[in-house]
C-alpha cells in the first residue's frame, strides 16, 4: 500500500486502474503482494529518474522499437501499462507499434 501512496500517478486514475487490473491478473487468485506490481511502482526512480521521464531521456540513446517491444514483453502486451511506463499516451504507442510493424493494419 505504501508503495501505491507513494508513486506519483502522471497517467492519473487510468493508470492507477490499469495497474491495479496488471496486478491482480499477475496476482491470480491470490492477494496483491508487491512482487504483482510492475517495476515502474515497485522503483519509481528506476535508473534514469521519474518513471514518465525514463522513457525521454532513454529514447535517443537506445533504439525506440527496442524499447517498445520490451515493455511491451514485459507487461504481457498490456497496453495501457506498456504506454504508462514508456511515458505516453495510449494513441503514441499504437501509433509507434504501427510504424514498427509490431501491429497488422486491421489491428485496434
Amino acid at each position: 500500500m505504501r508503495l501505491l501512496q507513494a508513486y506519483s500517478w502522471p497517467g492519473n486514475v487510468r493508470e492507477l486502474l490499469a495497474v491495479l487490473e496488471s496486478s491482480h491478473i499477475n496476482a491470480g487468485e491470490r492477494r496483491i503482494e508487491v512482487q504483482h506490481l510492475p517495476a515502474h511502482v515497485r522503483d519509481p526512480r528506476g535508473e534514469t529518474g521519474e518513471s514518465g521521464e525514463r522513457y525521454r531521456r532513454a529514447a535517443p540513446a537506445l533504439d525506440e522499437r527496442a524499447a517498445v517491444v520490451a515493455v511491451l514483453a514485459e507487461t504481457g502486451g498490456a497496453r495501457n501499462v506498456a504506454a504508462a511506463q514508456l511515458g505516453m499516451s495510449r494513441t503514441t504507442l499504437w501509433r509507434k507499434m504501427r510504424e514498427y510493424g509490431l501491429v497488422g493494419p486491421d489491428d485496434a
